[in-house]
């Protein structure tokens, strides 16, 4: 019987990654015939609350992924993750969840990007380090694109044209921070470029966050 018990006994035999100021993260596995799952496991030094409040809303997920694979509902999936920014207060994670259906050409790529207080383990929205408005749009929709590895799409390579004319065109509140006061704004594949793209992201610059924050009180 498979049991899931990661935040108590997986750090007895994951990989350590250090971060750089207070926190660790450690990486649990879960695998079964047709799954490889990798999930973060956050230790935080001397904050044992906001620890276990994060590892918590990361086993929510966990536990979701892992149970529309065991009701059949894809054939075959695979869960990572990514640490994309830390600091003092904050932590980024990317974490990517990969469905195949039986036939498809490919697999179905999809993440979400939390943002967590270290000190309370809150995972933060979107507003709380930048106000956007829907009318703020076409100001995003303008900003350059990069893939998955950061590198700038070329626009004649984009779907920006289509997108921003499409009824679905939308700012995203899927984010992770960048450092250096920027923020990035994650989009799924096909939505800003194609497939081979893989997830493309806007950044939103601090002399831009600060604009949009006066602009949306």
């Amino acid at each position: 019987m498979w049991i899931f018990k990661p935040f108590i006994i997986s750090a007895l035999t994951c990989m350590l990654m250090m971060a750089p100021v207070n926190a660790s993260v450690s990486t649990g596995t879960i695998k079964d015939n047709n799954l490889n799952m990798s999930y973060p496991i956050v230790y935080i030094d001397n904050n044992l609350k906001a620890q276990d409040k994060i590892n918590s809303d990361i086993a929510n997920s966990v536990y979701k992924f892992k149970g529309e694979y065991s009701r059949g509902e894809f054939y075959r999936g695979k869960y990572a993750y990514k640490v994309k920014y830390e600091d003092d207060k904050f932590i980024s994670i990317m974490f990517i969840e990969m469905r195949y259906m039986y036939g498809a050409a490919h697999t179905w790529d999809s993440n979400y990007c939390n943002t967590y207080d270290k000190t309370t383990g809150e995972k933060l929205s979107l507003p709380y380090f930048v106000r956007i408005a829907s009318n703020d749009l076409d100001l995003i929709l303008s900003l350059p694109v990069y893939d998955e590895n950061n590198k700038l799409i070329p626009y004649n390579q984009t779907n920006i044209n289509e997108y921003r004319k499409s009824s679905h065109a939308r700012i995203s509140e899927n984010f992770y921070l960048l450092g250096n006061g920027e923020i990035a704004l994650s989009y799924p594949p096909y939505a800003l470029a194609p497939y081979s793209f893989g997830f493309t992201h806007f950044v939103i610059k601090a002399d831009m966050i600060d604009y949009l924050n006066r602009k949306n009180p």
